[in-house]
């Protein structure tokens, strides 16, 4: 089957990753593929992964204008599908030139008003969807939710989970990382990898790390990602006078060797569609202390797998983190029931498969209605 990706990102964020950890599928589902996307490091990595041939879209960070529109009209190629991450432009185009769409929605949006959405707006909401795509994939039980909610017909959602392919994330080695880092075997390392942007909610993670100094609690915070929050977020750390507790490492591909090197995972999300990142802490065997919100709970059961807290409340993020580093047998415990259950949910090869029941679908015009 010949899939067309359209994706606006230019940084590898969720919806990249999403997309770096589906194409492999190919090999195994006879899919050739066409990913269209802004320069950047998304698209540098896509083709270093050598799956997928790369075409640079003219704008990026932008689901439409007009001269993107045009652009594709002109420079679409025939596809049996086009997979788009909510490109309004690219959707257009493909119903316009008659091939099948699916849409796999990344986020769960702004927040709905008090009441939910007024009549107009889930009947746009719902000729979009029936209109623009064939299928519309939400990555969690939540995003599924607030998909209906939006008005979204129920027979146009497949719910299909983020897999991934645990392999690199039990073969990884502590000692390596550690030691790049200056780091000793035993001192208590916290790690937090997310696009640095205010939803992530980060400052509320350096307050935790403030208390957790006031304390005297020994510990390392490595913070792994980009975004438009840094120069605020390190201005923060300045004024808090976690310099010497705090690393900001930037962008890392070798995620699975600074989980490896990590003893909690921490996301103190706002809002969160699922959460890949934690996932992977969980293949790593790490426990995870996350924020209540979203998708995250459809992945760590609380008081099994880690310990969820309310979102934007930094004391009772510092108490959970206290509580694994106080207890590292409990912790060592969590890690390897989320390991287990990432093991058991959450493969790759489910996605894969999920994910091409879905392209066979709308390929055969079965489409939502």
């Amino acid at each position: 089957m010949r899939i067309a990706h359209v994706i606006s990102d230019t940084n590898i964020g969720g919806a990249g990753r999403y997309l770096l950890a589906l194409l492999p599928g190919a090999t195994t589902h006879d899919w050739q593929i066409t990913v269209y996307a802004p320069e950047g490091a998304l698209a540098a990595a896509l083709r270093s992964q050598g799956i997928a041939r790369v075409i640079p879209l003219p704008q990026g960070e932008c689901s439409f204008s007009f001269g993107l529109w045009r652009w594709l009209l002109h420079r679409l190629e025939p596809a049996d599908v086009v997979h788009t991450h909510a490109s309004l432009a690219a959707r257009l185009v493909a119903k316009h030139k008659g091939y099948p769409v699916v849409l796999t929605r990344h986020t769960l949006g702004p927040d709905l008003p008090p009441g939910g959405y007024k009549g107009w707006q889930r009947w746009l909401h719902r000729w979009v969807a029936v209109n623009l795509s064939d299928a519309v994939i939400a990555v969690s039980e939540a995003c599924r939710q607030r998909l209906l909610a939006e008005g979204v017909p129920e027979s146009c959602v497949r719910l299909i989970y983020h897999g991934i392919d645990p392999t690199p994330y039990l073969s990884a080695t502590r000692a390596g990382w550690r030691q790049r880092l200056g780091l000793t075997a035993t001192e208590p390392v916290l790690i937090t990898v997310a696009r640095l942007a205010p939803v992530k909610g980060l400052k509320f993670a350096l307050e935790a790390a403030a208390i957790l100094q006031r304390d005297n609690i020994p510990f390392t915070w490595l913070f792994v990602g980009q975004g438009s929050e840094l120069s605020s977020l390190q201005e923060q750390t300045a004024a808090l006078g976690l310099g010497q507790q705090v690393r900001w490492l930037g962008y890392q591909t070798d995620i699975p060797g600074l989980m490896a090197a990590a003893d909690i995972k921490i996301l103190p999300s706002l809002q969160e569609a699922l959460g890949l990142v934690i996932l992977e802490a969980m293949a790593a065997g790490l426990p995870i202390v996350a924020s209540n919100v979203g998708g995250i709970p459809e992945l760590v059961q609380d008081g099994q797998s880690g310990i969820l807290v309310p979102p934007g409340t930094s004391i009772a993020l510092a108490s959970a983190i206290k509580q694994l580093l106080a207890d590292q047998s409990r912790a060592s415990s969590m890690g390897l029931v989320g390991r287990q259950r990432v093991l058991a949910q959450f493969t790759i090869t489910r996605m894969w498969q999920q994910t091409d029941a879905v392209y066979r679908q709308v390929g055969g015009n079965r489409r939502c209605n």
